[in-house]
């Protein structure tokens, strides 16, 4: 999800590769840009895939092997049709995208060598096996298929997943309460100290 100029290639490469085993695979590529769904759809079918595009249909027909979801808002519903979701802007030097929407919504989750933008989050899932690391096709492909062929793999990987989310819901809960006394020792009769 949320993925860069670049990632789509090797998300459709892993397709590719994958295909041959799981005949009926649909692989869904939320580009971070909806705007770069017409030339994501064009650059695929060129390597004749089978593509269809959210914002152009609104559904998948039988066959299509990769649907490009360029479209705003529905992130949580691809990731409740996915359950296994590569977290973009990581293979790329983006810094990844945030990992715990994906994983709250109990998805195994699979990054790239970059997360510097959540380092402590990746740091975290890497540790209790609820995130796996690819580097590219090949490695995308193999990790798909590890959790295709063992579906009690991929729940496990969620489930942990869905441990750190949860762990990490409540930070604003928690930077607030740390904050509280300081806001309280403000002069109450100021609004502009407030603001």
């Amino acid at each position: 999800a949320s993925t860069h100029p670049g990632e789509e290639a090797t998300i459709a490469d892993a397709h590719v590769r994958l295909r041959a085993r799981f005949g009926d695979l649909l692989t869904i590529i939320v580009p971070r840009h909806p705007a770069r769904g017409p030339a994501i759809a064009r650059d695929l079918a060129a390597r004749n895939l089978i593509v269809s595009r959210r914002a152009e249909s609104g559904h998948i027909d039988a066959g299509v092997e990769i649907h490009i979801a360029d479209t705003l808002g529905e992130l949580g519903l691809f990731y409740r049709l996915a359950g296994i979701v590569f977290v973009g802007g990581s293979l790329r030097a983006h810094g990844g995208h945030n990992p715990l929407e994906p994983a709250q919504l109990g998805c195994a989750l699979l990054h790239g060598p970059d997360m510097a933008n959540f380092a402590a989050i990746a740091r975290q899932l890497a540790q209790i096996g609820a995130a796996t690391q690819i580097r590219d096709a090949q490695t995308l492909a193999q990790a798909v298929a590890r959790f295709l062929d063992d579906p009690s793999a991929r729940h496990d990987a969620a489930t942990a997943a869905a441990l750190i989310a949860s762990d990490n819901t409540n930070v604003v809960d928690r930077v607030l309460e740390l904050l509280q006394p300081l806001i309280d020792g403000l002069p109450a009769g100021d609004p502009d100290a407030r603001a």
